[in-house]
């Protein structure tokens, strides 16, 4: 069984799982309402000395608290069959008792909504209940026009009583389709909350339009994007703090730290793609296109160096500092995988971005030959010659200084 929640109805505390929370609604408000019918007709069979329907109507109001419980325990199905049951039989011995004049029978009717309303049975069985329900109807008009009533009545009486279960009869049936409708609003306002909370958490995993085509394509999903830009942020001093700090000051020191980056994401428009320890990847150009990616890139590089010199400052000590590489080119990006993907970029300009951060140094940003041919004559830089980069050989690289003025 789901797991069960308490909420609250009609200043009553009820239990509901997700599934069935329309029709635990209504049903609870039709028992309530069933309760208080039934206690007014045991009243009535006493004045009017008819005593086998009151002590009927006794066992009437037992059943519908019966059902209430039965309720709150999660027997939804259990307890529909008894009102049910209990219905039915009440109308036919009030229409034996009384005559088809009693309006009795108009109870029988108000059964049919509830079973449309039951959960996880199929709709073809609900029609048979239903064309059940309506030739058991029938049957008891056709059988009381030619037998008539058992029990003799004032005539002015039964015309009253006639009268009053036709108003609650619809009534009933009014007040059921009210609340059923407000059920199926409210359940509708619950499920666009949670998919806007879903929508929300997916989005703080995946790329909005990455996240819109997941929803919407099955299989793998992967692109080719042209024109990026690749930066690797590997904080240098972190590894150090392990072994002089609690894991929660460890912790949220580094979570200060990559959301202060996050930020950084957001105002020059670049995709954070991963972190991994204390290492964090972002990426310009991807997915949506973007001309001035290398610069987003070199201008959140530049951010990052005076962030971590304020970290410094709070900490009191110069204990940070960061290693960044930074290449650019074409990359293949997608999500693969069943469980727990993320977007992710592949492709040997995401290796040399790798490549520049980890042959770089310490306090600087190492940019690939790539990224300097983009970016020359609108920021400064220091040549630092050629490397031996593992996997490439030989390259030139530079170290970006700052942004020309």
């Amino acid at each position: 069984m789901a797991d069960l929640k308490k909420i609250k109805f009609s200043g009553i505390q009820f239990y509901n799982d997700s599934n069935r929370y329309r029709f635990f609604v209504v049903t609870n408000y039709a028992y309530i309402l069933g309760f208080i019918l039934h206690f007014l007709f045991l009243v009535f069979f006493l004045v009017i000395k008819l005593y086998i329907m009151a002590y009927f109507n006794i066992l009437s109001c037992s059943v519908f608290i019966l059902n209430l419980y039965l309720n709150r325990r999660g027997l939804y199905n259990i307890a529909i069959f008894f009102t049910s049951s209990e219905v039915t039989l009440h109308a036919v011995l009030a229409v034996y008792f009384l005559g088809w004049q009693s309006g009795f029978h108009y109870y029988i009717i108000d059964i049919i909504p509830l079973i449309f309303y039951v959960p996880y049975i199929k709709t073809v069985i609900k029609s048979f209940i239903s064309l059940a329900i309506l030739t058991l109807y029938l049957l008891l008009m056709f059988f009381n026009q030619r037998y008539g009533h058992s029990y003799i009545i004032n005539d002015k009486i039964l015309q009253a009583v006639n009268y009053i279960n036709v108003f609650c009869g619809f009534f009933a049936i009014a007040s059921i389709n009210f609340f059923f409708d407000k059920a199926v609003k409210d359940s509708e306002k619950k499920l666009e909350n949670q998919i806007k909370i879903s929508d929300s958490l997916l989005l703080n995993i995946l790329p909005k339009k990455i996240a819109d085509k997941l929803k919407n394509q099955k299989g793998t999903l992967a692109d080719k994007y042209s024109n990026t830009t690749i930066l690797f942020v590997d904080i240098v001093g972190f590894t150090s703090l392990t072994e002089k700090s609690t894991p929660e000051n460890l912790i949220n020191l580094l979570n200060n730290i990559f959301s202060k980056f996050d930020d950084l994401t957001e105002i020059y428009g670049l995709e954070k793609i991963k972190t991994s320890g204390d290492s964090y990847m972002v990426a310009g150009g991807v997915p949506e296109p973007k001309e001035d990616h290398a610069e987003a890139i070199a201008n959140m590089s530049l951010q990052i160096k005076f962030l971590i010199e304020k970290f410094n400052v709070k900490l009191g000590k110069n204990i940070l500092n960061v290693r960044m590489g930074i290449n650019s080119g074409p990359v293949i990006a997608g999500v693969i995988g069943k469980k727990k993907f993320i977007f992710d970029l592949w492709g040997d300009t995401v290796n040399v971005a790798s490549r520049m951060e980890s042959h770089g140094v310490i306090g600087e940003i190492q940019a690939s030959e790539k990224t300097f041919n983009i970016l020359k004559g609108k920021y400064i830089f220091e040549n630092r010659g050629p490397l031996n980069i593992k996997g490439k050989g030989m390259m030139n690289t530079y170290l970006l200084k700052s942004a020309k003025k």
